[in-house]
């Protein structure tokens, strides 16, 4: 639109120009003419047209600029990013934190020594609170711990907080082969243990072993894997 109003105003323009040389020249020789009239009414499609194409150029400004080709995409690509950073930090937090509710298996082992005591300590295995607790370590984690019984054959019950704290039992069996040991066995899964020891697939055993001629209960063993 502001094409056509372009137009019409530079003809109108040179109109207004002609006719009034027209005009000029007939008052020079004395001759009767209307070009005045021409041009009164040329300037005024001038005027019209320049208004015109002034607001054409006004409303032109006014709309939005449309999406450059390729930015929704740019910016779905963002936001994608953005999505996946807060995944992979979420991710992080969960293996920075504590597994159990206690530190306990799959947990970093400095995390367990703020609670409990070093007894021995032999590089690749470390006791705690006078060997109540025998710990493997791998990578600064604990695999695998070892929880004697309390006075009196009695279960600890910081063994329950231990595993990982959004653990679900998978199998529960009981192994009497050895006459002289009965072994309690149940699996469980979990997934922070998963992000936290890739190679453990986010499983974690529990095995309670009881003396079975008397039927005291000896100790706990913590393992992750299956």
């Amino acid at each position: 639109m502001d094409n056509f109003f372009g137009i019409i105003s530079g003809i109108s323009f040179l109109a207004t120009a002609f006719f009034v040389v027209a005009w000029i020249l007939g008052k020079i020789r004395n001759k009767p003419s209307n070009s005045a009239k021409k041009a009164g009414i040329a300037l005024l499609i001038w005027l019209i047209s320049s208004v015109g194409m002034g607001l054409t150029n006004t409303q032109n400004q006014s709309v939005a600029p449309s999406a450059k080709p390729g930015q929704g995409q740019e910016q779905e690509n963002t936001s994608t990013t953005r999505q996946e950073e807060t995944e992979n930090s979420a991710g992080r937090k969960k293996i920075d934190a504590i597994i159990g509710k206690s530190p306990g298996i799959g947990d970093l082992a400095a995390e367990f020594e703020k609670e409990h005591k070093i007894s021995h300590d032999n590089g690749l295995t470390k006791t705690y609170d006078n060997d109540h607790f025998n710990a493997v370590i791998v990578d600064g984690r604990i695999i695998n711990l070892t929880i004697t019984a309390n006075e009196g054959h009695k279960m600890d019950a910081i063994i329950s907080s231990l595993v990982p704290s959004d653990g679900t039992e998978i199998s529960v069996n009981v192994d009497n082969s050895d006459p002289l040991i009965s072994k309690h066995i149940s699996i469980g899964h979990s997934d922070i243990l998963g992000n936290t020891i890739p190679s453990s697939n986010g499983h974690y055993t529990r095995i309670d072993l009881y003396d079975t001629p008397t039927g005291n209960y000896l100790y706990t063993v913590l393992d992750v894997g299956d």
